[in-house]
């Protein structure tokens, strides 16, 4: 059996051609081979397809089906129960939340392409650098304790949530104006962390400025909705919203951090591509592989750590007496999910193996 992945699916026309975009990927598609697709059958037998190619009135059916398959196109379909998806879903679990196509029609009144890549960068940076000029004293204060006592229950993380979608909604909408269509926004886990995502992928193809107003976009619209959170505290005087900003801010000032694959990594390995053979350049990328790799150790361990705590819970269950092996299973994928952290972070030492960026993840505060 063969799926056809790209039927159905939201595309952007660009340059005469179609970007089809995906979960986690970005293809670039004739309008002819996409028109073809989307009269194809979503799932069906290699027979049944060149049954249909023969009835579209293809002259040479058996060898466009082929070109199809080489393409990736027509992919054989694998049940949930496979091996491969298996895995996947255990090792990187990834959920849809936000669709490129529910955007679409959430901002209809937007046209890509009317501004450069110099306004679409000075409209994303002055944003985020006023966000990270407001955010550095939070390293010298304890902001939880200036926010006082918070009431308001579920409010708090509410906000937080919202900010973390409007977060990457920036990504996509910076991704759009930039004519690479929007982008999917979605949930997975990053080593033991729950992070939501947009998927960039294809970003790499644009000019210098349009890459980092994508990288940006995202801290910019969580700079301004900070902003407005003060200014909703100061109209209310509800310090849950005094709160919210403070923590919002803390995240921007985590999302810069370079040595993660959030969106200051992004901006770093654009900025040292760009200009890979400047003399400082080659220094800054070896003081960045050395504290890359310690930080890596650090977030491992601390990884490491917080999967035993919360394992360790599964004891008040009586889990230890009632299931048979359990713990050697639990140090089993602790020791898998987090091979597969230190194979991810390998790639990012790497720079010529390291690909595309597919997403802007965005760690929860714990």
């Amino acid at each position: 059996m063969l799926t056809n992945i790209f039927k159905s699916r939201y595309y952007v026309e660009r340059d005469g051609s179609l970007l089809v975009i995906g979960k986690t990927s970005c293809h670039e598609l004739s309008p002819q081979t996409y028109k073809l697709l989307s009269y194809l059958p979503d799932r069906a037998a290699e027979a049944e397809y060149l049954a249909e190619l023969g009835r579209l009135g293809a002259s040479e059916p058996e060898r466009i089906l082929r070109k199809l398959m080489a393409s990736g196109c027509l992919v054989p379909s694998r049940p949930w129960y496979s091996r491969e998806r298996l895995l996947r879903s255990i090792l990187n679990p990834s959920l849809e939340l936000i669709s490129g196509q529910l955007q679409r029609r959430l901002f209809s009144g937007l046209r890509p392409g009317s501004l450069s890549g110099e306004r679409l960068l000075s409209a994303a940076a002055i944003p985020a650098l006023a966000g990270l000029l407001a955010s550095v004293p939070l390293l010298f204060f304890d902001w939880r304790a200036a926010s006082g006592n918070i009431s308001g229950g579920m409010l708090l993380p509410a906000i937080l949530l919202a900010s973390i979608l409007l977060h990457e909604m920036g990504h996509s909408l910076a991704a759009y104006l930039n004519g690479i269509g929007f982008r999917p926004i979605g949930f997975s886990i990053y080593l033991v962390y729950p992070v939501f995502y947009t998927n960039v992928s294809g970003v790499g193809e644009l000019p210098l400025k349009r890459r980092l107003s994508v990288n940006l976009g995202g801290l910019a619209v969580q700079s301004l909705f900070s902003f407005f959170l003060f200014l909703v505290y100061a109209a209310s005087g509800a310090k849950v919203f005094l709160a919210a900003a403070y923590y919002i801010l803390y995240l921007l000032l985590f999302n810069l951090n370079p040595l993660v694959s959030t969106d200051g990594y992004w901006c770093w390995k654009d900025l040292t591509d760009a200009y890979k053979d400047h003399p400082y350049t080659k220094n800054f990328q070896r003081a960045y592989a050395l504290l890359s790799v310690v930080f890596s150790g650090y977030l491992l361990y601390v990884a490491y750590t917080l999967f035993v705590n919360v394992l360790g819970y599964f004891r008040l269950f009586g889990l230890e007496s009632r299931v048979p092996g359990w713990q050697a299973v639990a140090n089993a994928y602790i020791f898998i999910v987090l091979l597969k952290g230190v194979s991810d972070r390998l790639k990012l030492y790497f720079p010529g193996r390291d690909p595309s960026p597919v997403e802007h993840p965005l760690i929860l505060a714990r």
